[in-house]
């Protein structure tokens, strides 16, 4: 194979692949890159996500875990 293109998520927390998408936490912003076309949104993530320690998505679901409680939140 031949590499195709180079793509640098730098200061990405929490990333992971869901579907055609990469998903990533970046400070207060969530951001979600789609791969078909290269294009990469942002959102700001609610005050009520502040100081999480670690966040998961799914499809329809952001799991959250803070202060040792785990936050289950639809999308």
């Amino acid at each position: 194979g031949t590499l195709k293109s180079k793509i640098a998520f730098l200061g990405w927390q929490d990333f992971q692949v869901v579907g055609k998408y990469i998903i990533g936490r970046k400070g207060a912003l969530l951001e979600r890159y789609q791969l078909s076309s290269l294009s990469l949104q942002e959102r700001s993530l609610p005050a009520l996500l502040n100081n999480v320690t670690r966040v998961r998505f799914a499809i329809d679901r952001l799991y959250c875990l803070r202060n040792n409680h785990l936050y289950i939140y639809s999308l």
